[in-house]
């Protein structure tokens, strides 16, 4: 046998040598997974406009499971006729709420978040980098000069992350759809 048919016999890497022992071929088991296609749902509140109270939201997930830290809430922020410039101050689109509450189908509590606004300006402080702030913040309502008023009924949209309003959403593994069917997010409006 020829060393390139040797090299090409021969396993790569550790794992597909200690698969070699004895000289014998063995076929390694398909990859296990969960995952066989990804989607992008949307979920919407149950209002279509809100100007104060709480907002709620009750998940209609099916059998999919759900990444957690790859969700968000996206909203849009309606004025009346209003010109002009205006900023949420040191914060981002998330101090239009104040609270949150995640509970099950059956109405078991999971998460609660209080002073969601303050909690997430630290939090991303501590976890924000250099390139942040111009890139992933004025998505998030972060801006150094503020968002400016056209006269226009809409402001902005916004985009946050899950979760930086519940940490319930904080989490790096799949969330099963046991749990995710019916799940119900209140927002609490500040």
């Amino acid at each position: 046998m020829s060393q390139a048919q040797e090299n090409k016999r021969q396993p790569s890497g550790v794992a597909d040598a200690l698969l070699q022992v004895n000289r014998m071929q063995y076929k390694m088991p398909p990859e296990i997974s969960i995952v066989n296609h990804k989607t992008h749902q949307v979920d919407l509140f149950q209002q279509s406009s809100y100007s104060s109270g709480q907002m709620i939201l009750e998940a209609q997930t099916g059998s999919a499971f759900i990444d957690a830290k790859k969700s968000w809430l996206e909203f849009g922020i309606y004025t009346a006729n209003a010109s002009g410039t205006t900023s949420f101050g040191t914060g981002s689109a998330i101090n239009c709420i104040q609270n949150s509450l995640v509970t099950s189908r059956t109405g078991v509590e999971l998460s609660r978040g209080f002073e969601v606004p303050a909690y997430t300006r630290y939090r991303q402080s501590w976890e924000a980098d250099a390139n942040w702030h111009s890139h992933q913040g004025p998505i998030q309502g972060y801006t150094s000069t503020g968002i400016d008023l056209d006269g226009s009924s809409e402001v902005a949209r916004f985009a946050i992350p899950l979760k930086y309003v519940s940490a319930f959403f904080d989490q790096d593994k799949l969330i099963p759809s046991q749990i995710m069917e019916g799940l119900r997010i209140r927002l609490d409006l500040a």
